[in-house]
């Protein structure tokens, strides 16, 4: 007998196991067990990332080319962030993330992605111009990292040299409009918004809010 998952039951699925993921995840890191749970970060990234995928199909083109680019670009701002300071400020990554080329960890790139598919799918439906999208969906970004970061510093994601600079956040907004012009406009077929990309971002919305609640 051969199991068959409908794009709806994958969804469901997807959705159900990536919110049970991050339950767990906070009620470890509040727990004696924080230190076994931050070191399973990456392991929580990538399956957050591949479940994603799977629950939206992953077969467009252009939806696969995107994912690339995201995902290089990421990785790519990063590297040029922590070695000059110019984009986000002065930083240093930490162990948590993992493997790191170029004291960047290479998985840095899905976060992006989460984040930015997450934003672009809530903003995708609105009854606006492609510019109002655009910058809207720049700002959600820049307003889950605003949660993230506390968070991070804790659990040494990253660390700052001398507290979160407001050119951080503004790094953030230009990086996550470049982003999100290329879903937008700067493909043969726009990238398709998914009810899971929003699912993602509400729950990692809820995620880090509540672990700053409860000054993690």
């Amino acid at each position: 007998m051969t199991l068959t998952f409908t794009d709806q039951k994958k969804q469901k699925i997807s959705l159900m196991v990536l919110a049970i993921l991050h339950l767990v995840g906070m009620v470890g890191l509040l727990s004696p067990f924080k230190p076994w749970i931050m070191a399973l970060t990456p392991v929580h990234l990538i399956l957050c990332s591949i479940l994603l995928l799977w629950g939206v199909g992953f077969k467009s083109p252009a939806f696969k080319w995107w994912f690339v680019l995201v995902v290089l670009i990421g990785y790519g701002v990063e590297v040029a962030g922590v070695k000059t300071g110019l984009i986000f400020g002065q930083y240093h990554y930490g162990e948590t993330l993992g493997f790191k080329i170029f004291d960047v960890p290479v998985i840095i790139g899905l976060n992006w992605f989460l984040v930015s598919y997450g934003a672009y799918s809530l903003v995708s439906r609105l009854k606006s111009s492609t510019w109002v999208k655009v910058v809207l969906a720049s700002l959600l970004c820049v307003g889950l990292d605003v949660l993230i970061e506390p968070v991070a510093i804790n659990l040494d994601y990253w660390q700052w040299e001398n507290g979160i600079p407001i050119r951080n956040y503004i790094g953030w907004f230009g990086v996550s409009l470049i982003i999100q012009i290329l879903a937008f406009m700067a493909v043969k077929q726009p990238i398709k918004p998914h009810p899971l990309a929003v699912g993602v971002y509400f729950i990692q919305l809820a995620f880090f809010l509540l672990l700053n609640l409860f000054a993690l």
